[in-house]
C-alpha cells in the first residue's frame, strides 16, 4: 500500500487552491492533491450571489456543494493535471478519501 505525507503548504501557490485544499507527497515520489468542499458556499460567495441582479441568476441561488477529488500534482502543489485520479462524496475528509483511495497516511518528521 502506498503512504503518503501531509505536506506543509508552499505559500506561491497555496492561494491558487481552495484553503481546504491539502499537499501530499507519496512514497513513490510523486505528489497528490486532495481538495475538499468542507463548508459549502463561502461568505463571499453568499455576497456575491446577493448582489447579482435579478434576471441574471434564478432566484434564490443554490449552492451545489463539489466532490472531495484527489488530483496529481508536482512536487511544490502545482497540479499536473485536472484530470480527477479520484472522486468521492461532497464533504469526504482528506484522510478518508486517501484511505479509500487505498493510501496509508504517515506523519510529518518532526510532528510525531
Amino acid at each position: 500500500m502506498p503512504t503518503v505525507t501531509l505536506l506543509s503548504p508552499d505559500p506561491e501557490v497555496a492561494s491558487t487552491w481552495p484553503p481546504t485544499t491539502r499537499h501530499y507527497e507519496v512514497d513513490d515520489g510523486t505528489w497528490l492533491l486532495v481538495e475538499v468542499d468542507e463548508d459549502g458556499p463561502t461568505p463571499v460567495m453568499q455576497a456575491y450571489a446577493e448582489q447579482v441582479p435579478v434576471g441574471l441568476v434564478p432566484k434564490p441561488t443554490t449552492y451545489v456543494r463539489r466532490p472531495t477529488v484527489i488530483l496529481p500534482a508536482g512536487r511544490k502543489g502545482f497540479a499536473l493535471s485536472l484530470d480527477v485520479l479520484h472522486r468521492f462524496d461532497p464533504g469526504t475528509s482528506h484522510e478518508t478519501a486517501l484511505l479509500s483511495a487505498g493510501y496509508e497516511i504517515t506523519t510529518p518528521e518532526g510532528d510525531a
